[in-house]
């Protein structure tokens, strides 16, 4: 009743046009405002949400004097963690990092290009959700009645603009666009590893096609490796790697066990034992009293890994990058018409489950990473004719695991060159998937897209939610 039109959600920076354009504004530093006119949405998935980042991003053009300006670029609007770093200044903070001129030239190649950014102001004010509040009872009258305001999920309203508009990666369907996409990826990767800094957060919705060029976004949970912070679930939840749902290593050596403080002289034991039973002196085993334990000094107990706190590697791109190409193949079918044959439907019931299995459920992932078998077992559940993607792709597991088993010799070290060697190895076996399927593209298409008995839900609708 009380409240101004812009505290019950009016925004009052972006106009509604009489042809159902919108026209935003977007903060721009110290260059003032900028105003843009959308042409059309390219995405609002999960923009309704009562809980989330309420993301829209707008394929739009600059407005000047009034009339469109430019090419067209990518607007996005949502609302991020207040005390998190915005994505501009981390892209800016990036390219500070960079020193070779062929880094300066991977990032350029395979990462957007910042225009503007700035947080909405609504009244020369910022507009942002309210601090959470803490009612509980305290211990001081004076602050009884008092709420504790904690920064925890409070968020704010902000815009960001690139200057390319891209196809997202979930949504191509030929698997050689995705191959070559996907050495891309490695390579801006590459980039972002040499400088000292770790992404966080890939997925398919968070790589746009650019004029056939692989390019990486999202760079808002991205963090050096001189930050300290705190790793939480960080990831779209189907290609984060399994270590980080711990979090914790999985891939450290054994400890060693300290030597014992006295030989042990397993045959005399045995011999005292054996005679005990030839003794009619003595009761029956099963009655007999236990001697009181002499008591020795208990060495004091020494854990290598007792402070050990888990940190975010470049690892760990790598593995979303790989869990990102098992779900191309995995969770899609091949666009070809040799369906029902009894053996080929059970086929695919059985890609299907397997499908399910990684994404997502939990204890599948693990043993995909921590069982030498597992993943390899499955690969018969594939159509023929991407079997040996299959294989190429468990040969790069097996290349992933060793690295995180040579990192994880020496946890205290683990830094910007855990991955070292490991970007050619995968750009390698993505270049050999891509020069196969040259010869032969297969397309692909979602499960859901065909009729066939005892479908298993695709998880794609929830993918494409998780991305943004």
């Amino acid at each position: 009743m009380f409240a101004e039109a812009h505290q019950l959600g009016w925004d009052p920076t972006m106009k509604s046009l009489a042809d159902g354009r919108i026209e935003i504004a977007v903060q721009s530093g110290n260059d003032g405002e900028a105003l843009y006119r959308t042409i059309n949405l390219l995405s609002d998935i999960g923009s309704a949400d009562l809980i989330g980042r309420g993301t829209r991003v707008w394929k739009a053009v600059k407005m000047v004097n009034g009339e469109e300006f430019g090419e067209p670029v990518a607007l996005k609007d949502s609302w991020v963690d207040y005390s998190r770093k915005r994505e501009g200044a981390i892209h800016e903070r990036i390219r500070e990092s960079i020193l070779a001129t062929a880094q300066a030239e991977l990032f350029t190649r395979h990462f957007l290009t910042v225009e503007c950014y700035g947080d909405v102001l609504v009244l020369d004010e910022q507009d942002r959700t309210r601090p959470p509040q803490d009612h509980s009872l305290s211990s001081s009258p004076e602050l009884a009645l008092t709420s504790i305001h904690t920064s925890e999920y409070h968020q704010v309203h902000h815009r960001i603009v690139f200057k390319e508009v891209g196809l997202p990666l979930s949504k191509v369907t030929s698997l050689l666009e995705v191959f070559n996409a996907l050495g891309d990826v490695v390579d801006g990767l590459r980039c972002l590893h040499e400088c000292g800094w770790v992404h966080r957060d890939i997925s398919t919705g968070n790589v746009v096609i650019v004029d056939g060029i692989a390019k990486i976004t999202d760079l808002e949970y991205a963090t050096s490796d001189d930050e300290t912070v705190k790793v939480g679930k960080t990831g779209t939840i189907f290609f984060r790697p399994v270590e980080v749902d711990g979090p914790s290593y999985m891939f450290l050596p054994p400890p060693k066990l300290p030597p014992p403080s006295r030989p042990i002289d397993r045959k005399a034991r045995m011999a005292r034992w054996a005679a005990s039973y030839d003794d009619p002196s003595l009761p029956p085993p099963a009655l007999r009293k236990r001697s009181p334990r002499q008591e020795e000094p208990k060495a004091p107990r020494i854990s290598k890994y007792g402070n050990l706190v888990f940190r975010y590697n470049p690892l760990h791109d790598l593995e979303s990058v790989w869990w990102m190409a098992v779900y191309f193949v995995f969770n899609r079918e091949v666009d070809i018409d040799d369906d029902g044959v009894d053996t080929e439907t059970r086929r695919m019931e059985s890609q299907r489950q397997f499908a399910r299995e990684l994404f997502y459920q939990a204890i599948p992932r693990l043993r995909v990473m921590a069982s030498e078998a597992f993943f390899g077992s499955h690969l018969d559940c594939l159509h023929p004719s991407i079997a040996p993607i299959g294989e190429i792709l468990e040969d790069a597991r097996i290349e992933l695991v060793a690295g995180y088993r040579r990192a994880e010799e020496d946890i205290q070290t683990i830094g910007r060159h855990a991955a070292n060697g490991l970007h050619a190895e995968f750009k390698q076996q993505f270049l050999i998937i891509a020069n196969q399927l040259r010869m032969n593209d297969l397309p692909l298409r979602r499960f859901n897209e065909r009729t066939c008995p005892r479908v298993i839900p695709a998880v794609d609708a929830v993918i494409e939610a998780r991305d943004l």
